[in-house]
């Protein structure tokens, strides 16, 4: 059975969301702001983030797709005092991807974890 993910007003099964998630991060244009529609539903996303708390920090002002240093898309928070940081959707989608990134040691650098969404 599958659990519903509410984004905003609307319910999503995981598959529906990660259809959503991955249009906006391929049509969307590399370092522009989203538009308010994809800022509204991309920070609910971000909130299901294990360390949403520390990835918003400040407040958040804009998220923008960028280039990973791995070369991939990847989303990006903006914050309300300038500084940015990237975050995985694949994290706010799965806990047991989020659980194993937390028992990473900080210098760890793992290619699934700014922004790269894998099946």
């Amino acid at each position: 059975m599958s659990v519903a993910i509410r984004i905003g007003n609307l319910e999503y099964t995981k598959l529906a969301l990660e259809r959503e998630i991955r249009w906006l991060l391929h049509e969307s244009p590399m370092g522009v702001e989203l538009p308010d529609e994809g800022f509204r539903f991309m920070q609910d996303v971000l909130r299901l983030h294990p360390r949403a708390e520390g990835k918003i920090g400040c407040g958040l002002k804009a998220i923008r797709v960028i280039a990973s240093k791995w070369g991939n898309r990847c989303f990006e928070v903006v914050r309300t005092d300038g500084s940015t940081e990237p975050f995985s959707i694949g994290t706010c989608l799965t806990k047991k991807k989020a659980k194993a990134q937390e028992e990473l040691p900080p210098y760890h650098e793992n290619p699934d974890f700014e922004g790269i969404f894998k099946d």
